[in-house]
């Protein structure tokens, strides 16, 4: 009897631990699926990704550089002083300083400008000189008096379209396209006097030191503010 009741224990709890797992098979059957088969795992990521499209910013061009324009400088080597001009090169800067060496230096400014040897006017043993002393005998005129340089009208740097100009022709008033030379045409007094033009006064800029005569002259308009330079 006692014997019975213990194989009936043992078959209660045998069937209490398989009905689980039976009970779970019958699940995987009903969806399709077999616990036999084997558990699907998600693919590992990819170890090397691939990029399609640059998130970095482009470097942005860097502006171009205005190059800053060549002027002509007249210099007179006894004392470093010098002249801007606009034309005529070697022929129109010993013209300005007849009485002493001269030679024509190009560049955006004195301190950076260079002779036709390449040498530079900072590098002069006489650069800027005239700014501390007066240099004995060193001058653009022959005689010790002051006076006007010789400069060919043509190339005086200072005149401006509209400029009244008297030369031997009588009255001229000078035009000037951009990069072309300066032209004068005629113009009558009456013309002055009925369109009021502001020419006031007759003041040489252009001096024959040989002569002592005024060869032409120049009356300033109030459009032309630029002073005629000067060489002593």
């Amino acid at each position: 009897m006692r014997t019975s009741a213990y194989l009936a224990a043992v078959v209660f709890i045998g069937a209490c631990i398989s009905a689980p797992s039976a009970f779970a098979q019958d699940l995987f059957d009903l969806f399709g699926s077999s616990s036999n088969d084997p558990i699907q795992q998600a693919a590992p990521p990819p170890t090397h990704l691939r990029v399609t499209k640059s998130f970095r910013k482009k470097p942005r061009p860097a502006p171009a550089k205005v190059a800053k324009a060549s002027r002509l400088f007249c210099v007179r080597t006894c004392d470093g002083r010098y002249y801007p001009i606009a034309a005529g090169g070697e022929a129109t800067c010993q013209s300005i300083c007849p009485n002493a060496e001269t030679s024509v230096f190009k560049g955006s400014s004195i301190e950076t400008a260079v002779n036709k040897d390449g040498r530079s006017y900072a590098r002069l043993p006489n650069a800027l000189r005239f700014r501390n002393e007066m240099v004995p005998q060193c001058s653009c005129l022959a005689s010790s008096t002051t006076g006007l340089s010789y400069v060919n009208i043509d190339n005086d740097p200072t005149i401006r379209s509209g400029d009244i100009v008297a030369n031997a022709n009588g009255l001229m008033v000078a035009s000037k396209a951009r990069r072309s030379r300066i032209t004068f045409r005629p113009i009558s007094r009456s013309r002055i006097k009925a369109e009021r033009l502001p020419a006031v006064s007759a003041v040489p800029v252009v001096l024959n030191s040989e002569a002592g005569t005024s060869s032409s002259a120049t009356f300033a308009s109030e459009t032309s503010a630029t002073a005629v330079p000067v060489a002593h």
